[in-house]
Formats: structure tokens, C-alpha cells, sequence
């Protein structure tokens, strides 16, 4: 019996000793010597670096914007018990969060590096605050990888934003009719006489 406790540790039962005899079979043997390595953590231990987060475009400005296209990157690999070698999963997840995920997305692994390299691109949401990349991982057999970068997103300056927008061409027109329209009063009320 094997598990793995909260913070990483681990424990395992073995329910007899006939499991690391001498006249054990090959197979227990191997059993026995994967489930030893496992248990003093020279195997699945799992360790992130090079964890980037970047504008797609980049600009004289470091601070993300809402709706702005993010890259993000974490570099994931293995120790295999002599070296750390990249690590290959499919199921890696990435979250952009401020209380609640705005995004939840898998990273794609890096072909081209090959390095352990897990890669997402992504557009920040349509809200504003201090959010979190925020990355858990947790599968049986490997150590918990857990880790978050916080960043600010912040809103649009009002020179940012469109001069006309489209969809507001008939509040345009209602404005500048009724100034017309109150210049027009104002012009009559004043040249009329009774």
C-alpha cells in the first residue's frame, strides 16, 4: 500500500516480507525496487522553473491591459532517480484568476524546445484587477507542483478607447438634435415678439 500525505510526503506498507527475500521472483524484485524509489522520492518528484509571462505584442508598456493577448510559460521536468529530464504530460492546466478562474486552459508542450517547456497563449478578460497565473498539478504517483505569479490588469485609459463608436451613433444624433433644437427654441423665443 502506498500514499502520498500532504505535503508531499510519502508512506508504504508492505504487508510481508517475502516481497524483499532472496528467492523473490524477478518481477517482485523489480516491484519492490520501483516501490523503494517511489517511497524515498527518487522517483516522481516534479519541479517547475522559468516561469514567464509576457504581452504577445510587445510595447514600451509592461502592464497588461484588459483584453490584451498574454503569453505564459513554465519550464516542468522529472527526476528519474540520476537526472531531471523534461516532463511530458497532457494534462497540465493553467488559471488566470482573481477569486474565481476567469480562464482555465491546458499548456501545450513545446515540440520545438523539447525541453519540458509548456507554453499558452491567451487574451486577459474583460475585467480589471489583481489577478493570479496560478498553476496546481496533482497526479497520483508524483510530488504536488503547486505555484502562482500575481500581475495587475488594469482598465483602458480614456484616450485608449474608440473616439466614435459605432453602436452609439444614435445617441449622437439625439444629442445633437436636441442642442439644435434648444439653440432653435432659444433663437425664436428671443426674436419673436408678441
Amino acid at each position: 500500500y502506498q500514499r502520498r500525505v500532504h505535503g508531499g510526503s510519502r508512506m508504504t506498507f508492505v504487508g510481508s516480507t517475502e516481497l524483499f527475500a532472496d528467492g523473490a521472483t524477478a518481477n517482485s524484485l523489480a516491484f519492490a525496487k520501483d516501490l523503494l524509489n517511489w517511497a524515498f522520492q527518487f522517483r516522481g518528484i516534479l519541479r517547475f522553473s522559468e516561469v514567464t509571462h509576457s504581452k504577445r505584442v510587445a510595447d514600451e508598456k509592461t502592464t497588461y491591459r484588459i483584453r490584451d493577448w498574454l503569453n505564459y510559460s513554465v519550464k516542468i521536468e522529472e527526476f528519474t532517480g540520476e537526472q531531471w529530464s523534461p516532463y511530458r504530460a497532457s494534462d497540465v492546466q493553467m488559471e488566470f484568476t482573481m477569486i474565481d478562474p476567469y480562464i482555465r486552459q491546458s499548456l501545450s508542450y513545446d515540440e520545438a524546445l523539447n525541453d519540458g517547456t509548456y507554453k499558452i497563449t491567451f487574451q486577459a478578460p474583460d475585467t480589471y484587477g489583481i489577478f493570479k497565473f496560478s498553476v496546481d498539478y496533482r497526479r497520483p504517483g508524483y510530488s504536488p507542483l503547486i505555484f502562482y505569479n500575481q500581475t495587475t490588469v488594469r482598465p483602458l485609459k480614456l484616450n485608449e478607447y474608440e473616439r466614435y463608436i459605432v453602436a452609439a451613433y444614435p445617441y449622437y444624433t439625439g444629442t445633437f438634435a436636441m442642442m439644435g433644437s434648444f439653440i432653435l427654441f432659444g433663437f425664436l423665443f428671443l426674436q419673436l415678439k408678441d
